[in-house]
């Protein structure tokens, strides 16, 4: 009966992974990728799991585990082999919010990553024009080379795509471009900025790394170890909020914020 189950369930999960392979057509690549040009997929398997290859991969491993009956097999497939699906998984999960923005993020609330639900699928809404497009920074440096080795060894942050004179970078929520000018930035306001969860843990951990942070004596504007505490912020976001800038290596001025909460009575 578990050798049968097993078989079953193996069969389940190669027909699954055959399926949605043939749905992704020329999109699917064995290297992470997401191209505007293949667009999104969200039909087939798709409309109901984010991940139907990688669920498909998982049940036909666990599948032939139990089939053959091998409890080390089953422990290294529960162990190992499906939390590296799902980090793979969630990778892909970045790089495709990067490229698809609201697209995919409306994408995600109707469906799980590798598994169904039973929650009801909600329409999409009617793509407007500029208020349903993704935002997207773009800050120009005279030297790609050099801004790449300052936002990897400073930032630790590595691009996820690239092109000639470009580099894309992909953050949790949004993404920025650097791209090769021949102009200089302002630097004279912020051009861009991460929302942090612990602005002086942040900056610490920055500063480590070579980091050198800005600091302002001004009215209404004073930083104490480079953080300044600033009045007032947007109601959905707290009271106040603290703030750091710093400079990347083509001059433009970057910064953090952590939004200081309503504080419950």
């Amino acid at each position: 009966m578990l050798a049968m189950s097993g078989a079953l369930l193996a069969g389940v999960g190669a027909a699954l992974v055959v399926r949605s392979r043939a749905e992704l057509g020329a999109a699917w690549s064995f290297v992470p990728k997401a191209d505007q040009g293949t667009g999104l997929v969200t039909t087939g398997p798709y409309r109901f799991v984010r991940h139907p290859i990688y669920l498909g991969l998982a049940l036909l491993a666990m599948g032939e585990a139990l089939a053959f009956a091998s409890w080390p097999a089953l422990t290294i497939v529960v162990s190992a082999v499906i939390p590296t699906l799902v980090w793979r998984a969630r990778s892909e999960e970045r790089l495709l919010s990067c490229t698809f923005g609201d697209r995919y993020t409306v994408y995600r609330q109707r469906t799980r990553m590798m598994r169904n639900s039973d929650a009801r699928f909600k329409p999409a809404r009617e793509w407007t024009m500029l208020a349903d497009s993704a935002v997207a920074t773009r800050l120009p440096v005279q030297d790609l080379a050099r801004a790449r080795r300052f936002y990897s060894e400073k930032l630790g942050l590595e691009p996820s795509e690239e092109r000639p004179g470009g580099l894309l970078y992909c953050c949790r929520s949004g993404s920025f471009a650097l791209f090769e000018s021949a102009g200089a930035p302002s630097g004279s306001h912020t051009q861009m900025g991460w929302e942090v969860a612990d602005i002086e843990a942040t900056v610490v951990a920055l500063r480590s790394r070579g980091v050198v942070f800005e600091e302002y004596g001004l009215p209404g504007l004073t930083t104490v170890n480079g953080i300044a505490a600033i009045e007032g912020n947007y109601p959905s976001k707290g009271v106040g909020e603290r703030a750091a800038w710093f400079r990347d290596s083509e001059g433009n001025l970057l910064g953090l914020g952590q939004a200081v909460p309503v504080m419950s009575s």
